[in-house]
């Protein structure tokens, strides 16, 4: 019994050693050495420079396949900087065991609506203001795209959920719904046609009727 229990003593040291180890081992390997708030000032410069470098050289002699590339790498530059902040890597390991789980990544309610407002508003300014530049039909093919965007976003929110199944059960009861055959559908319309024609021909007598005593009673019968 006292061997036992020497065992297990030393086995929760070795554990707890093991444990605080790969702490250590962690955080050396998840700290770059630069503060998070270098790496979004960085991130931030970097698109305030991408974005405002594409509208600068509009009417310069860039094409606006270059001037696009060139966006896109600087987006990629900025999200391979900001998942080294603290921030960036729990986002990081949230979705990595979310996926490894098997359950949904779920998208805060404000971010997704910021994001989708801001895709919104970034298409449709884009959409006017490269009217003599870029061609209609690119230009309704990217607002379409980011509305389909936006909208795969807003999905992920807690309000686009409710209405995804809003709509989903809206379906499932139109599909309870049991339609009429053909012979059914005649034989009510032919109800209704002769009910309609004898409720005319009540009304016409009813009328003639009464304008034949409106006429004997003001003494212009014949």
């Amino acid at each position: 019994m006292v061997t036992r229990s020497k065992d297990n003593k030393t086995d929760k040291k070795i554990e707890k050693t093991g444990s605080v180890n790969k702490d250590k081992v962690g955080k050396k390997e998840g700290n770059s050495g630069i503060p998070d708030g270098i790496k979004w000032f960085s991130a931030v410069l970097i698109l305030a420079v991408a974005i405002g470098g594409f509208y600068y050289s509009v009417d310069g002699n860039w094409p606006w396949l270059l001037r696009v590339v060139g966006l896109i790498g600087a987006f990629g530059l900025v999200g391979a900087i900001l998942l080294q902040t603290t921030q960036g890597q729990l986002a990081w390991n949230t979705i990595k065991e979310a996926r490894m789980e098997g359950r949904k990544v779920v998208i805060p309610d404000g971010i997704g609506w910021f994001s989708s407002v801001l895709i919104l508003a970034v298409a449709i300014g884009g959409f006017y203001y490269f009217v003599d530049d870029w061609p209609w039909l690119l230009r309704v093919v990217g607002l379409i795209g980011a509305f389909g965007f936006a909208g795969g976003i807003l999905l992920q929110t807690t309000q686009g959920r409710l209405a995804w199944n809003t709509i989903k059960e809206a379906r499932m009861e139109v599909r309870k719904v049991v339609w009429p055959t053909r012979k059914e559908t005649v034989q009510t319309t032919m109800i209704v046609v002769v009910v309609v024609f004898l409720m005319a021909m009540v009304l016409w007598l009813l009328d003639g009727l009464l304008g034949w005593i409106m006429r004997y009673l003001l003494g212009q019968g014949g």
